[in-house]
């Protein structure tokens, strides 16, 4: 069979990864020698007390210039005074962190050229929590990046208080990239890429070199919540990733990922009123619609509703592929002096026809070259369709002893059916074979959460603690039906014939699983020298419980119940204002596995899986330019079936080292920079093979760089340039490392254009080209799920009205 003439990657990747990684420690040498560009001949200075006029020492003061997004940090003295000095006229937004206070926010002050401007501000009693409102704060220079993120049951925190790579993208970069799925938000990141096909019905990820799925996602840290397939992030005010595991912070997640944890904080009313509406197109014929609104209401504004909305539908970039999206989520909140309360309700519907799967790779099978990215190489019947509907609701309320209670419950009922294909790629020449099967299933998801969080001094010690309850239950249904014959074909030249005829009922969903993950918590952060040092220690005990049963008489087929206790701690130094250095060590938990029928132990259930991570960085805040360096080692146990005793045990390990560099904020006034470099090694341990011992973990390539940056133009007002640029080296689809994919990358540049229309109202015309040097390539791979055809040149463009 004559191969089309197409190539898996360009001959110039792993070039172009080379130059990369000489590129980008130059960039972070010019991270450090970045000088702010204008006259700076103004101060603001103040003070900052409690409901009775005390002062308050050691609050963290940032103050923020309106106009361009520039960062001023400062901490109040013995005395409660702060001083933010050679700051350029104009008007600033001032925020106050203090611990045991709630946060403290105040824009539009005027700052005088040539004077000091005296600025107080007064902080209520009160905390934050995980569950709760998380307050968004202020932004790094280029608004890319917030400062601070939430960290679990250790509540909101700023990020150069961190004691773990943690970064939270704002709606700012979801927006101006216009991001329809959480992946793509987190292709920002060099630690992370997908292992599912774009124009899927999933977003499954790699994070650290370990599997997250998207029910992994958390909404203000409440797992269980969000959509069980794709998350439109549309109604996002940050998109939070902490790399690692987070037993403790966050507990175990539906399917116990150790990789990183992901948390969506939902849009909230602002005091401004908001009513925009973005348009859109995608190629080959997706035309949809955002409808973003929101105001507040009552006394001091202390009511607020916000919904956003949207639409997209119509044939993708991918030949015979139809997608069509829709979601509805309204957030409400209610902010009093010391309750405040928060409803998320939403509503998802995804459908597609000719979807994206991965595609396996019989063993001892070269991987052919890629076929063209535009050819759809799934049966044109195959459909996906699912719908979601979801609710949380969170509290918080402020006792009189700097301390407060927090709670939440939520759940999502999900339902779908997919008409799958999955095919085999059984020949380096292409052939494929496939199985087609019907599997319509549901997810039934409940997760509450409660505790206390507060703080108090010993002498000069601080201390910030947080006791928490959670639990997390679900019951899953599916039925199974196959196809009578299996389809061959071939991928170059696909052709799929009728769909197949089902035999049984395509609406049953019998009970097949449920799980339930109670658990408690407690962890203290101590805080001394002028909080220059930051020491956390905490301990989550959880217990795990699971039963599966027999689809047709809902017989008990196998379960455990099993508990584990998972202990952390970490430590923060300063030894300059913004230089922050960190280590920490903190587990990660998963469900035990059951030994699989061919073993002789069949029907065994072990216990919860624990993860171990041990990791140190460093991270410094130039104020325009900020910059992180992570070093770490994850090891994950493995349970394998012994080829000699037949007997299935905990008796391998995968063990992830890597180094990674990120960077966000402005390079200049008018030049951001966003991304990363990350260089990973994943090994097999002590797997009873001697074929696989030694070997590169699948799926992990050792280097890995995105980088994006924006330029406003000089030469016409309102234009801004952007590019992207993804590149990855060579990885095994094989745990034998006899399969190997070749390095890829991809560029995706862009622009966009601001100005005002009547009225002083804003409208920002975007244009982007993912893919644009149209390459085809493998994209990914998974031990578990096959690999990945990267996606299609696609064009987007939108048009955002404020009104």
């Amino acid at each position: 069979m004559k191969l089309p003439n197409s190539t898996c990657v360009r001959t110039t990747a792993p070039a172009r990864l080379r130059i990369a990684a000489l590129i980008f420690p130059v960039l972070c040498v010019l991270m450090f020698s970045v000088q702010r560009l204008h006259a700076q001949n103004a101060a603001l200075t103040g003070l900052i007390t409690d409901p009775s006029g005390a002062v308050i020492q050691h609050a963290q003061v940032t103050l923020a210039d309106q106009r361009t997004s520039a960062v001023w940090k400062a901490t109040t003295n013995d005395r409660g005074l702060y001083s933010v000095p050679n700051i350029a006229p104009g008007k600033y937004t001032l925020d106050v962190d203090a611990p045991g206070f709630r946060h403290y926010k105040q824009a539009d002050i005027n700052v005088d050229p040539a004077q000091a401007v005296a600025f107080d501000a007064h902080l209520q009693v009160g905390g934050t929590s995980q569950s709760v409102m998380v307050t968004a704060g202020t932004d790094y220079a280029g608004g890319q990046v917030a400062t601070n993120a939430g960290l679990g049951m250790l509540g909101n925190r700023d990020i150069m208080d961190t004691p773990f790579n943690v970064i939270s993208y704002t709606d700012q970069t979801v927006a101006n990239q216009q991001a329809q799925s959480i992946s793509e938000v987190l292709n920002n990141n060099a630690s992370v890429h997908s292992i599912w096909p774009q124009g899927s019905n999933n977003d499954v990820l790699y994070i650290r070199g370990f599997l997250v799925f998207n029910e992994d996602v958390s909404l203000n840290g409440l797992f269980g919540v969000l959509p069980f397939q794709l998350i439109n992030p549309d109604f996002a005010e940050r998109v939070e990733l902490q790399q690692g595991p987070s037993a403790l912070l966050n507990g175990i997640s539906p399917s116990g990922g150790v990789g990183g944890t992901v948390n969506v904080v939902p849009k909230r009313a602002t005091d401004t009123p908001i009513f925009r509406f973005t348009p859109s197109y995608g190629m080959n014929s997706q035309f949809g619609g955002h409808l973003d609104a929101g105001r507040r209401f009552g006394t001091d504004k202390a009511w607020g509703a916000r919904f956003n909305g949207s639409i997209r539908g119509g044939n993708t970039a991918v030949q015979q592929q139809y997608e069509r999206v829709g979601d509805a989520v309204a957030g409400l909140d209610y902010r009093g002096n010391h309750l405040r309360v928060g409803l998320d309700l939403g509503y998802i519907n995804n459908y597609a026809t000719g979807y994206a799967e991965p595609v396996y790779l019989n063993t001892g099978i070269q991987l052919p070259q890629a076929p063209k990215a535009t050819t759809n190489i799934f049966a044109p019947w195959s459909l996906w369709n699912s719908y979601d509907g979801f609710a949380a609701l969170r509290a918080e309320y402020d006792l009189p002893f700097k301390a407060t209670l927090f709670g939440s419950l939520g759940g999502d009922n999900n339902k779908y059916t997919y008409l799958q294909t999955q095919p085999t790629i059984t020949s380096s020449t292409g052939d494929l074979d496939t199985t087609p099967l019907q599997f319509p299933g549901r997810n039934n998801t409940r997760a509450e959460e409660g505790g206390i969080q507060g703080t108090f001094k010993t002498g000069p010690i601080h201390h910030s603690y947080s006791v928490v309850g959670s639990g997390l239950t679900r019951e899953t249904g599916s039925n199974l039906l196959i196809a009578a014959n299996d389809i061959y074909t071939n991928l170059y030249h696909p052709v799929w014939g009728d769909a197949p005829t089902w035999d049984g009922n395509l609406n049953a969903r019998p009970r097949t699983s449920n799980f339930s993950y109670p658990g408690v918590a407690g962890a203290d952060t101590l805080s001394a020298l002028n909080n220059r040092l930051f020491l956390t220690l905490g301990l989550r005990r959880q217990h795990v419980t699971t039963h599966s049963f027999n689809r047709t008489t809902q017989a008990v087929t196998a379960s455990y119940s099993e508990g584990a206790t998972t202990p952390a701690f970490a430590v923060v130094g300063k030894p300059l204002k913004n230089l922050s250095l960190y280590g920490n060590y903190i587990e990660g938990l998963q469900p035990g596995s059951t030994a699989p029928s061919s073993a002789k132990n069949a029907d065994q259930v072990f216990p919860p899986y624990r993860s171990k991570q041990y990791e140190v960085g460093a991270k410094l805040d130039l104020g325009r330019l900020t910059g992180t360096l992570s070093l770490y080692q994850i090891q994950q146990p493995n349970a394998v079936t012994n080829p000699d005793t037949l007997i299935y045990g905990i008796s391998g390990r995968q063990r992830n080292r890597g180094l990674e560099l990120n960077t966000f904020g402005e390079l200049r006034k008018d030049l951001r920079v966003l991304g990363g470099l990350t260089f990973m090694k994943g090994t097999q341990l002590n797997t009873g093979n001697n074929t696989t011992e030694g070997k590169n973990a699948p799926g992990i390539p050792n280097v890995q760089l995105n980088l994006g940056l924006e330029w406003d133009t000089f030469f016409a007002h309102g234009l801004t340039l952007t590019a992207q640029t993804t590149d990855t080296s060579h990885q095994y689809a094989d745990v034998v490392n006899t399969q190997p994919m070749p390095a890829w990358g991809i560029f995706n540049p862009g622009a966009r254009y601001s100005f005002r229309r009547s009225g002083e109202k804003q409208l920002v015309v975007k244009g982007d080209v993912l893919n644009a040097l149209g390459d085809n390539y493998w994209a990914g791979t998974s031990a578990t799920y096959g690999i990945v055809r990267g996606g299609p040149r696609t064009f987007r463009l939108s048009a955002t009205f404020d009104f």
